[in-house]
């Protein structure tokens, strides 16, 4: 890293996320000038974003915007909501800037690994809570596996952000997009089953779980693997998100009756909308955390060997009532953060490509 002018960084999207990692980058810690853009002047206004001098505010009609940000900086985190993630990560490497993506887009990264190849780009994908560091983890419970002789037959990964204090009928708090909650439990769902990878629908496989100082926690199946299906060598592969029970009934419920259709339906009135869109907007409030409300984060991942014996790892977090960071931004953020501090350090951790964070 140059030591005559500091390294510029663009956090692109300043949802409950992306807010935390540009205040964490921005911090008297690092070097970095820093700058935060999205397409709301009200996310641009949070305090937590008091250390960040520049803030960008984005227009959809206008890409030139965003084009002469990214082209500005030496490196990119992309915060930005799933649905546009892969789109925005592709013009970042089109634009020749290396980038830390939390987005976690549906569509498969490699054809963006070409890409950046072609381009000379390193970009890592995924690099959040889960996936991101329960793929790091899970890699390092399976080598641990071959280390000792024995090999991991059974890796399950369970995650979820909570609110502390349950209120009905949801017992749930967003803790980022609700858009990206909603498309957990829509996604089609890939896990390893007797060596196989198999889909099944998400939601389903319901089992119970007890964590110390929270109590019973319902876990189902998302599709939370991503590419340690094919990376890791391990027959039987589960990730399991986590929340209080009775809301996967209510998800369940409002998902089999087309709340969540993408197609557009029109109204008595004449007004024609998607249910999603709708539900979105409905669930967005009731369900949006408040400023004085504590989350919690619950991690679980174990490995389960052919010698008999079994590791986890796990870990329960809460907000930080210091910063006002809540836990799920602190989870998912910090990692993101220290990839690209470890990135900044020679501007280069694998070369050219599109790495998932297993690869770590």
């Amino acid at each position: 890293m140059s030591s005559s002018k500091p390294l510029s960084i663009a956090v692109l999207g300043a949802g409950r996320v992306g807010a935390v990692i540009a205040a964490e980058l921005a911090s008297d810690k690092n070097p970095f000038q820093v700058s935060v853009a999205d397409v709301s002047e009200r996310a641009l206004s949070n305090p937590i974003l008091s250390l960040v001098a520049d803030k960008i505010l984005l227009k959809g009609d206008d890409s030139s915007i965003l084009e002469s940000c990214i082209e500005r900086h030496d490196l990119v985190l992309n915060c930005v909501p799933g649905f546009i993630g892969y789109k925005t990560l592709e013009q970042i490497i089109r634009l020749k800037r290396p980038c830390i993506d939390i987005s976690f887009f549906p569509e498969r990264h490699e054809p963006l690994d070409e890409l950046a190849k072609q381009f000379g780009v390193e970009a890592w994908f995924d690099m959040g809570l889960a996936p991101g560091m329960s793929s790091i983890v899970a890699r390092k419970l399976a080598d641990y596996g071959t280390e000792k002789g024995t090999q991991c037959q059974d890796l399950d990964i369970f995650v979820g952000g909570l609110p502390v204090e349950r209120t009905f009928p949801l017992q749930y708090k967003a803790v980022f997009s609700p858009s990206d909650v909603i498309d957990e439990y829509l996604r089609p769902s890939r896990i390893k089953r007797g060596g196989e990878t198999v889909v099944v629908a998400p939601l389903t496989e319901p089992e119970y779980l007890e964590f110390e100082g929270v109590g019973t926690i319902e876990a189902f199946i998302t599709d939370g693997l991503r590419s340690l299906v094919e990376f890791l060598d391990v027959p039987n592969m589960r990730e399991m998100t986590l929340r209080y029970p009775g809301h996967k009934e209510v998800m369940w419920t409002l998902r089999e009756l087309g709340f969540f259709d993408r197609n557009e339906v029109m109204t008595r009135d004449g007004i024609s909308a998607s249910p999603l869109a709708v539900t979105e907007a409905i669930l967005g409030k009731s369900w949006n955390l408040g400023e004085k409300e504590i989350d919690r984060t619950l991690f679980l991942t174990r490995a389960r060997y052919s010698n008999g014996e079994t590791k986890e790892v796990r870990m329960l977090d809460e907000k930080d009532l210091h910063t006002g960071y809540s836990s799920m931004a602190r989870t998912t953020g910090f990692v993101a953060v220290a990839v690209a501090e470890f990135f900044c350090r020679q501007m280069k951790i694998l070369g050219p490509g599109v790495y998932a964070p297993e690869r770590l």
